[in-house]
């Protein structure tokens, strides 16, 4: 579940081919990596859980929003440019 804060947007990126697979969906990898590159320096974990709702394709511009809910869990919910939720990760420190 997304935190009700407002959540800070970080990190923008466009999708390129090279993000893509042969189906023109962007990767796994390419989710988890945007997700993580958000989290802060200093955020340890040891488990992931991902939610994926929708794809992103060619040219789609990627919004990673961050929310630290406390020092164990943060959320990086992948939004499109319109605003709409794509997927959902959780880190967490158990």
């Amino acid at each position: 579940p997304i935190p009700r804060d407002a959540g800070e947007a970080v990190n923008a990126f466009q999708v390129k081919p090279s993000h893509l697979d042969c189906n023109g969906h962007l990767t796994s990898p390419v989710y988890i990596s945007a997700a993580a590159d958000v989290l802060p320096e200093n955020f340890t974990y040891n488990r992931v859980r991902f939610e994926f709702k929708q794809q992103f394709k060619y040219n789609t511009l990627v919004c990673p929003v961050l929310f630290l809910t406390d020092e164990k869990t943060a959320v990086v919910d992948l939004r499109s440019d319109d605003g709409m939720s794509c997927a959902v990760a959780e880190f967490t420190t158990f």
